[in-house]
Protein backbone atom coordinates (compact mmCIF):
# COMPACT_ATOMS: atom_id res chain seq x y z
CA UNK A 1 0.00 0.00 0.00
CA UNK A 2 2.73 2.22 0.86
CA UNK A 3 4.10 2.12 -2.83
CA UNK A 4 0.69 3.67 -4.12
CA UNK A 5 1.32 6.52 -1.35
CA UNK A 6 3.24 9.67 -2.41
CA UNK A 7 6.49 9.27 -0.72
CA UNK A 8 7.75 12.46 -0.79
CA UNK A 9 6.16 16.48 0.02
CA UNK A 10 3.75 17.54 2.42
CA UNK A 11 1.44 14.87 1.77
CA UNK A 12 4.16 11.85 2.68
CA UNK A 13 2.58 8.40 3.51
CA UNK A 14 -1.04 10.06 2.87
CA UNK A 15 -3.57 7.68 0.99
CA UNK A 16 -6.72 9.75 -0.25
CA UNK A 17 -10.06 8.49 -1.51
CA UNK A 18 -7.90 4.66 -1.54
CA UNK A 19 -10.58 1.44 -2.21
CA UNK A 20 -9.27 -1.90 -1.29
CA UNK A 21 -10.28 -4.54 -3.28
CA UNK A 22 -10.34 -7.79 -1.44
CA UNK A 23 -12.20 -10.41 -4.38
CA UNK A 24 -15.87 -11.57 -4.32
CA UNK A 25 -15.38 -14.39 -2.30
CA UNK A 26 -12.02 -13.76 -0.46
CA UNK A 27 -11.01 -12.34 2.57
CA UNK A 28 -11.54 -12.93 6.23
CA UNK A 29 -14.66 -10.87 7.61
CA UNK A 30 -13.90 -10.36 11.01
CA UNK A 31 -10.08 -9.56 10.18
CA UNK A 32 -11.17 -7.10 7.56
CA UNK A 33 -14.25 -5.59 9.20
CA UNK A 34 -11.61 -5.00 12.62
CA UNK A 35 -9.48 -2.91 10.62
CA UNK A 36 -12.43 -0.56 9.05
CA UNK A 37 -13.37 -0.19 12.82
CA UNK A 38 -9.94 0.51 14.28
CA UNK A 39 -10.15 3.53 12.02
CA UNK A 40 -13.74 4.56 13.00
CA UNK A 41 -15.20 3.88 9.86
CA UNK A 42 -18.78 2.36 9.70
CA UNK A 43 -19.09 -1.04 7.71
CA UNK A 44 -21.84 -2.10 5.71
CA UNK A 45 -21.16 -5.01 3.69
CA UNK A 46 -22.83 -7.69 1.26
CA UNK A 47 -21.77 -11.27 2.38
CA UNK A 48 -22.34 -14.58 1.13
CA UNK A 49 -24.84 -16.50 2.82
CA UNK A 50 -22.79 -19.16 4.14
CA UNK A 51 -19.99 -16.83 5.52
CA UNK A 52 -18.76 -17.83 8.54
CA UNK A 53 -20.03 -15.93 11.74
CA UNK A 54 -23.37 -15.23 10.28
CA UNK A 55 -26.30 -16.62 12.11
CA UNK A 56 -27.68 -20.28 10.66
CA UNK A 57 -31.81 -19.25 11.67
CA UNK A 58 -30.42 -16.23 8.74
CA UNK A 59 -29.32 -18.72 6.16
CA UNK A 60 -32.58 -20.35 5.15
CA UNK A 61 -34.82 -17.54 5.94
CA UNK A 62 -38.39 -17.56 3.81
CA UNK A 63 -39.30 -13.64 3.39
CA UNK A 64 -41.27 -12.07 1.08
CA UNK A 65 -40.52 -9.70 -1.36
CA UNK A 66 -39.88 -6.30 0.58
CA UNK A 67 -39.68 -7.87 3.65
CA UNK A 68 -36.29 -7.65 6.10
CA UNK A 69 -35.09 -9.91 9.13
CA UNK A 70 -32.07 -9.03 11.10
CA UNK A 71 -30.31 -10.32 14.28
CA UNK A 72 -27.64 -8.83 16.28
CA UNK A 73 -24.24 -10.99 16.04
CA UNK A 74 -21.12 -10.81 18.50
CA UNK A 75 -17.84 -11.69 17.13
CA UNK A 76 -14.88 -12.11 19.22
CA UNK A 77 -12.91 -9.87 17.95
CA UNK A 78 -14.98 -7.08 16.68
CA UNK A 79 -17.88 -7.25 19.29
CA UNK A 80 -21.29 -6.67 17.60
CA UNK A 81 -22.30 -6.42 14.10
CA UNK A 82 -26.30 -6.42 12.98
CA UNK A 83 -26.72 -9.30 10.34
CA UNK A 84 -29.44 -8.48 8.31
CA UNK A 85 -31.54 -10.28 5.19
CA UNK A 86 -33.50 -8.34 2.92
CA UNK A 87 -35.73 -9.66 0.47
CA UNK A 88 -36.17 -8.25 -2.97
CA UNK A 89 -36.00 -10.43 -5.92
CA UNK A 90 -33.68 -13.01 -3.99
CA UNK A 91 -32.54 -13.25 -0.40
CA UNK A 92 -29.36 -10.36 0.07
CA UNK A 93 -27.43 -11.34 3.15
CA UNK A 94 -26.08 -8.22 4.74
CA UNK A 95 -23.43 -7.04 7.69
CA UNK A 96 -23.40 -3.74 9.10
CA UNK A 97 -22.12 -1.84 12.16
CA UNK A 98 -25.10 1.32 11.84
CA UNK A 99 -28.10 -0.50 13.21
CA UNK A 100 -31.14 2.53 12.98
CA UNK A 101 -34.36 2.82 11.00
CA UNK A 102 -35.32 5.72 9.08
CA UNK A 103 -38.00 6.84 6.24
CA UNK A 104 -35.96 6.37 3.09
CA UNK A 105 -38.44 9.23 1.66
CA UNK A 106 -40.38 7.48 -0.63
CA UNK A 107 -44.38 6.52 -0.56
CA UNK A 108 -46.22 2.94 -0.83
CA UNK A 109 -49.26 2.88 -2.18
CA UNK A 110 -51.27 3.78 1.13
CA UNK A 111 -49.39 7.01 1.12
CA UNK A 112 -47.53 5.99 4.32
CA UNK A 113 -43.54 6.83 4.17
CA UNK A 114 -41.40 3.65 4.04
CA UNK A 115 -39.20 2.60 6.98
CA UNK A 116 -35.50 0.98 5.87
CA UNK A 117 -32.34 -0.03 8.16
CA UNK A 118 -30.08 2.42 7.92
CA UNK A 119 -27.54 0.32 6.44
CA UNK A 120 -29.70 -0.43 3.55
CA UNK A 121 -30.41 3.18 2.64
CA UNK A 122 -26.28 3.59 3.00
CA UNK A 123 -25.52 0.71 0.83
CA UNK A 124 -27.65 1.66 -1.84
CA UNK A 125 -25.79 5.61 -1.82
CA UNK A 126 -22.30 4.58 -1.63
CA UNK A 127 -22.49 1.19 -3.71
CA UNK A 128 -21.69 3.11 -6.85
CA UNK A 129 -18.91 5.30 -5.23
CA UNK A 130 -19.30 9.16 -4.75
Amino acid sequence: MYKLCQSTGNAAGYCYNYKIYTGQRKGDLPATTQVVMDLKVNVVSTVMANKKGMPKDLQSFKLKRGKTAFQSVDLDIIGSLLAMVKRDKRNIHMLSTTADIRGSGKLDRTEEEKQKLTCVIEYNTLMGGR
